[in-house]
């Protein structure tokens, strides 16, 4: 158990907490508070932060607020999964440009391109807009750097659509033999 000075030393990530179990249970304008002193208390880049915010924003229906946040979180750089990029796709939803998810994901994966969930998000988007060759570079350029089972079964799926059985059933094996990797 954390004591009061434990706290007090280590307010920013204390209020970041706070605010993420407030944001849990739908608490909004508590958890944007607790979230705000985190950011105040913050040394340095507050990513993460930015994040949370981004998402009280939206459940608050701030949408613009909420894309600038995001927009800060995906300043810093950071990794925290596929979340991001699906609250983008939401929030840009909301304020009827859905058009630009591909574009803005395009210049987010220049500016990153070490994060693969954001490549494979982009590489995601693409195989829904049937813009299969590149999806299929990325999840190959993945396979080059990193062989992941996210990466072969991005191809399997390409090459269902593409209905090639062999590319698929290949990917597929391939995906199963790292079945450790798959959740």
């Amino acid at each position: 158990p954390r004591t009061r000075d434990d706290l007090q030393q280590h307010s920013a990530t204390s209020f970041e907490r706070i605010g993420q179990v407030l944001l849990r249970d739908n608490r909004s304008d508590l958890a944007l508070k607790a979230l705000k002193k985190a950011r105040a208390a913050q040394k340095g880049k507050s990513g993460s932060i930015n994040y949370l915010l981004a998402q009280i924003y939206e459940q608050k229906e701030e949408h613009a607020s909420a894309l600038e946040e995001l927009e800060s979180f995906f300043d810093a750089k950071l990794t925290m999964g596929r979340g991001p990029f699906l609250l983008l796709a939401r929030i840009l939803e909301k304020l009827g440009e859905k058009d630009s998810l591909t574009l803005r994901l395009e210049t987010l994966a220049r500016t990153d391109p070490r994060n693969s969930d954001l490549q494979f998000f982009l590489a995601d988007q693409y195989a829904s807009n049937d813009r299969l060759e590149d999806a299929e570079t990325i999840y190959r350029r993945a396979l080059e750097n990193k062989p992941s089972s996210e990466a072969y079964l991005g191809l399997a799926k390409i090459y269902r659509q593409q209905k090639k059985a062999r590319e698929l059933l290949e990917n597929l094996a391939n995906a199963l033999s790292r079945s450790d990797e798959i959740g």
